[in-house]
């Protein structure tokens, strides 16, 4: 007070600093089809102007509408969000943007994948254009990793070496963890030796890393350092397909949360991602995907999984745990029911632009099928339904057989004659039918199976019923009428017999009926 200086009262004031603006935006990172559109929002925060503009390098965008450019090579488009409050402050998703098959395409080579046990067998002689590791000898992340930043590569050389020397691209399976590393593992006060790896890997295969926690926080260094320890060893471009664990919702294979596996996949695309732009990652897959579709990729999709993966992943085995043919033969046609299953969940959770691979599949255990016709029934009723489709879903689009010289699971290449098994000669003949052919589903008439496919100035039709059998080297058939357009069938050892009186005998393995020669792919 001037009139009585004694007096005084005071206010406190607190001074903030001025806001920061920040822009996140979502989703960080998707993969789209070639023409294909998806919605982006942007997230502004420290100002009450929350408006943003938007640009693409290759595409266009529309408040946040992205429409991918056509293109016939995979690219890879960036797309910002910079505010308009603060120009300085922007943020930035990555798109990958595939080349779209056009209906009328033809069947291609890259649809045909295939696993190999041992090096000392010889190197697949039918035709396949992409290798698959898992359980290729010793070149798993346990293998591999042997203690903290020390790592053995010569197994996983030998592998990587053989693959591009014949011309297949590599599909990498990322699993097992060393037991050093594992939170069960030789470190641990509970060590699990359940896991169907632990005899060879030791105790804690199937287990998280230690340094992962259950709601998927912690550093994950021990994953991040393999994955970048790859990417270092091998360089961009060596391995095209990065697969994010195998059969995760089988808890001798995988024990851990789903929040855990998110992270897994989150920081080894993230990691893969940024030292190879154009390699592809895969979702976790899954096993008896019949019910797993709903049960664990569904869920999977639904947390989030989606936005780390440039490819959605499957395993097609259609086995009947327990028993045994002829009473019980595994049916392939029921790979059609996980197509359908699982392209409805691609749609309902935005993922339906994505490719979808069977990364595993097969009659599996020769214990369910000894006879070697219904083998090959089995492998060419296979692949035509998952490269032709259904009725209602576009077939997959890469199917990797397991295996080339498994001696116990779908075996093509018998280790004793040196040969070509009879499975494997139908493996190569359905190859010659599908390869460049244009498909347009297949579908049953009560036993009857067709799958039509047509070529330039070519027809043709696969053709089975399978209610028919086999047994000790004698198929059982039943006579049909077809149309007067098929002069001749071919069968899956590769014999052409011209059609007489337009009557052919159909049992459980195809035939094709052609109105000619196919011209050349």
């Amino acid at each position: 007070s001037v009139a009585d200086p004694n007096q005084s009262a005071t206010a406190s004031v607190t001074v903030n600093p001025a806001p920061v603006v920040s822009v996140t935006v979502a989703p960080s990172s998707v993969t789209l089809s070639s023409g294909a559109a998806r919605q982006f929002t942007a997230t502004v925060t420290g100002t009450n102007n929350t408006s943003v503009t938007w640009s693409a390098s290759l595409g266009t965008v529309l408040a946040g509408a992205y429409t991918a450019p056509v293109v016939s090579v995979q690219e890879s488009d960036t797309l910002t969000a910079t505010s308009v409050a603060d120009p300085t402050q922007r943020a930035s998703a990555t798109i990958t943007v595939l080349p779209k098959v056009s209906a009328g395409a033809g069947v291609p080579a890259s649809f045909f994948g295939m696993h190999v046990n041992r090096l000392s067998s010889p190197w697949p002689t039918v035709p396949f254009s992409s290798y698959r590791s898992l359980n290729s000898s010793y070149i798993k992340w346990a293998d591999i990793h042997t203690a903290n930043q020390t790592y053995n590569w010569t197994n996983f050389d030998k592998w990587m070496a053989e693959a591009h020397a014949n011309g297949q691209d590599v599909m990498y399976t990322l699993f097992t963890t060393p037991s050093w590393a594992s939170s069960r593992g030789i470190n641990s006060n509970n060590p699990n030796n359940s896991c169907v790896y632990a005899n060879v890997d030791g105790p804690g295969a199937c287990d998280p890393p230690s340094d992962l926690n259950a709601d998927g926080t912690g550093t994950d260094q021990h994953w991040k350092d393999f994955i970048t320890a790859v990417m270092n060893h091998v360089g961009p471009g060596k391995i095209k397909y990065w697969e994010v664990w195998n059969e995760f919702n089988i808890n001798i294979e995988w024990t851990g949360t789903q929040p855990q596996m998110l992270r897994l996949a989150k920081d080894a695309y993230t990691i893969i991602k940024a030292m190879d732009p154009n390699a592809m990652v895969t979702t976790p897959s899954v096993a008896n995907a019949n019910i797993a579709v709903h049960n664990w990729v569904l869920p999977y999709l639904q947390a989030g999984g989606g936005q780390y993966a440039d490819v959605i992943a499957v395993h097609g085995y259609v086995e009947i745990p327990g028993d045994a043919c002829p009473s019980a033969c595994p049916a392939p046609e029921v790979v059609g029911s996980i197509l359908d299953k699982i392209r409805a969940v691609m749609v309902s959770t935005g993922q339906q632009d994505k490719p979808l691979f069977d990364t595993e599949g097969s009659w599996a255990e020769t214990t369910q099928m000894t006879d070697a016709d219904l083998q090959a029934a089995f492998t060419a009723r296979y692949y035509l339904i998952q490269a032709a489709g259904t009725a209602t879903s576009k077939g997959m689009d890469k199917l990797y057989w397991y295996g080339w010289d498994f001696r116990h699971s779908g075996q093509f290449y018998d280790s004793n004659s040196g040969r070509l098994n009879m499975p494997g000669v139908a493996y190569q003949q359905v190859y010659n039918w599908l390869i460049g052919a244009v498909q347009s589903g297949c579908s049953a008439s009560g036993t009857r199976w067709t799958c039509p496919m047509t070529r330039t100035g070519y027809q043709a039709e696969a053709i089975w019923d399978s209610s028919q059998n086999c047994s000790s080297g004698k198929c059982s058939t039943v006579s049909v009428n077809v149309g007067s357009s098929y002069v001749q069938y071919r069968d899956s050892a590769g014999n052409v017999t011209p059609i007489s009186n337009g009557v052919v005998p159909v049992g459980v393995k195809p035939i094709l009926l052609e109105s000619g020669n196919p011209p050349t792919p």
